[in-house]
């Protein structure tokens, strides 16, 4: 095995910042990107190639001209040099788990009404969030900001919106309570698109609109429309399509969790257990769908989450029996595989269950490197 390490050191705003590139096996290749100590994002690259021929880089011949470019560079190629593509159900799947579709209403010299798809997350996953635009056809733009290390994919642009976004999700819909935002949101781009926002009668409908979208009108527009017509948010009701795998695969990438609990038990020669627990969260409006899931793996459990309150504000699917676990959770997303950051935390799951299932989280020796492989669970990799 040859292992090759390089450094690319450069001074940022107000830290310096490094680049460390590992290459294994010849044909794997390892960024890590890290600021001011802090290990941004890790993602695998296929080749040695320096990444060319992206609308998110720079051209081949020139050097990266500041930061941001050289975080593209490394991260805009990604789904090129893996040469993945998306599937449009794991899209979808995941806009239902990360995905907004907002609105804004705006005072200048006369009301400006701004409508963006955004996908925001936190930048150790800076690398679906290219993929998707890939699969968008390169529309949008992906920001990273490395102050609060978040990344966003936003497309604003009303043409691609109406010729890209929206032909989408009609023919993929979305299967939560966000099939809700859309429609109302789709609704208000439709008036912007007919230029209806450039009159009063067409502004107080994108008000009504805009009332019922997300969190709802803000103080501000409240004042300013006092006599705007209330609407009546819409209710969302489960389909009666079945799931499909690829949606699923998508939404556990956003809402999914794989995770490793050790924890005392007098039972264990060792004194400590081994569990391995697979959960989904949503919002209590989605318990309907939350629910379908037992049916769908035919395994698991519903729970749900009042947070110390009288109201229940969250929903949770889990498995939690090893069986369950091994013989279908995990073979369904070895078929139907996950995409972002969270797939590391996949095969850390899968080697702990393969230590499980040869009885080695009975021994010392066994238990420890459970330990150590939890330890670089649900971190930034």
């Amino acid at each position: 095995m040859n292992f090759c390490f390089s450094l690319v050191l450069y001074k940022g705003k107000d830290v310096f910042n490094f680049i460390v590139i590992t290459i294994a096996l010849q044909s794997l290749l390892y960024v890590n990107m890290v600021s001011n100590g802090v290990l941004f994002s890790r993602v695998a690259l296929q080749g040695r190639g320096y990444c060319s021929n992206s609308n998110n880089s720079p051209n081949n011949n020139e050097p990266p001209k500041n930061d941001k470019d050289k975080w593209k560079v490394i991260l805009g190629c990604v789904a090129r040099e893996k040469n993945i593509d998306l599937n449009p159900q794991y899209v979808t799947g995941f806009v239902d788990a990360e995905g907004t579709f907002s609105m804004s209403v705006v005072k200048q010299t006369n009301w400006v009404v701004y409508t963006v798809f955004r996908i925001h997350l936190h930048s150790k996953d800076a690398a679906i969030l290219y993929k998707i635009q890939s699969f968008f056809g390169g529309i949008g733009s992906v920001n990273i900001n490395t102050k609060d290390q978040s990344v966003s994919f936003n497309v604003k642009k009303l043409e691609d919106i109406v010729n890209v976004i929206i032909p989408h999700f009609i023919k993929y819909p979305l299967r939560t309570n966000k099939l809700v935002d859309f429609n109302i949101w789709r609704e208000c781009v439709e008036l912007k698109s007919k230029k209806e926002h450039l009159t009063q009668s067409g502004l107080e409908k994108i008000i009504s609109l805009r009332s019922i979208l997300n969190l709802g009108l803000s103080d501000k527009l409240k004042a300013a429309f006092p006599n705007f017509v209330t609407k009546e948010r819409p209710l969302n009701t489960i389909s009666e399509i079945p799931l499909d795998p690829h949606w699923v695969s998508g939404f556990v990438d956003g809402e999914g969790c794989f995770s490793v609990e050790i924890f005392k038990s007098k039972a264990s020669k060792l004194g400590y257990a081994t569990n391995l627990r697979f959960s989904i969260s949503q919002h209590a409006r989605d318990n309907s769908l939350i629910k379908s899931f037992i049916s769908y793996f035919n395994c698991g459990n519903f729970k749900e989450d009042s947070r110390g309150s009288d109201k229940v504000v969250g929903v949770y699917y889990y498995v939690i029996k090893f069986k369950d676990i091994n013989e279908k959770i995990i073979p369904f997303f070895e078929k139907y595989p996950l995409q972002g950051i969270k797939a590391s935390n996949f095969a850390n799951f899968c080697a702990v269950a393969k230590l499980i299932q040869n009885k080695e989280h009975l021994t010392q020796e066994g238990l420890e490197e459970i330990k150590k492989i939890k330890a670089k669970m649900n971190k930034s990799l």
